[in-house]
């Protein structure tokens, strides 16, 4: 499945249903109206004061990976056509979203693939069950997408997925590290390369620390985290 395949409203926003005009499906005024993500984290991307550089818990300890790359803000609008495309199917909203990522950020990744030439994309991978519900893992489709448009290698199949144990949307913060544990395996070697881990929304950064080990133990030399928003503090507790 990819995203060019799924299109209920070709040319009509997929916010107001107003014709846009333009190759997006997403009008000139809904697009300003998203809620970017303008000041945050230099390493995590939580949403901060313009005056910070780093949040508390960055500034405490240094995460696992170098970064993380995002280009909205965890909120209404985008928080429900985040919903809309993972339990209704709502491609076009994850088409738009994905495609104004790359917009928004291709210069950044441009920057680093030009460094060393080593970087590909991985998608998180999802709850068996859960995939099998929706038929479709959304951090896949987000991938291959960027991965077409940024002309990166793209590793659907690099990691895997092992045991269902509580979704994470029912835990408290503390609990979403230790429910991740050693669910995580990286299917081939990964000598000297820059992987970009793809997910749809990072909320504490719980899936992205484990992940990151896992990478580094079979031979990555640098994690860094891309997707489509990231939860403001008051709410990556328990969402």
């Amino acid at each position: 499945m990819a995203f060019s395949s799924f299109s209920l409203l070709p040319g009509c926003c997929v916010l107001c249903r107003r014709l846009t005009g333009r190759k997006l499906d997403l009008c000139e005024a809904c697009e300003q109206d998203l809620p970017w993500l303008r000041h945050c984290c230099r390493y995590c991307s939580l949403p901060l004061p313009s005056a910070e550089t780093l949040c508390q818990e960055c500034q405490l300890k240094s995460p696992p990976f170098s970064g993380v790359i995002a280009a909205f803000e965890y909120r209404f609008p985008v928080s429900r056509m985040i919903h809309r495309f993972k339990e209704n199917r709502g491609l076009a909203e994850g088409r738009v979203l994905t495609e104004l990522l790359a917009r928004e950020q291709s210069a950044l990744l441009d920057r680093l693939d030009q460094a060393d030439n080593t970087m590909l994309l991985a998608p998180v991978p999802a709850y068996p069950a859960t995939q099998r519900r929706r038929g479709f893992n959304q951090a896949e489709e987000i991938a291959r997408t960027l991965a077409g448009k940024l002309s990166l290698p793209f590793r659907a199949r690099l990691l895997r997925r092992h045991a269902q144990r509580t979704a994470q949307k029912q835990l408290t913060r503390q609990q979403r590290a230790s429910n991740l544990v050693g669910i995580f395996s990286c299917g081939s070697g990964l000598n000297g390369k820059r992987v970009l881990l793809v997910d749809d929304v990072v909320t504490t950064t719980a899936t992205l620390r484990e992940i990151s080990q896992v990478l580094y133990q079979a031979g990555a030399d640098d994690v860094i985290g891309i997707a489509l928003a990231r939860t403001p503090k008051e709410n990556n507790g328990t969402a």
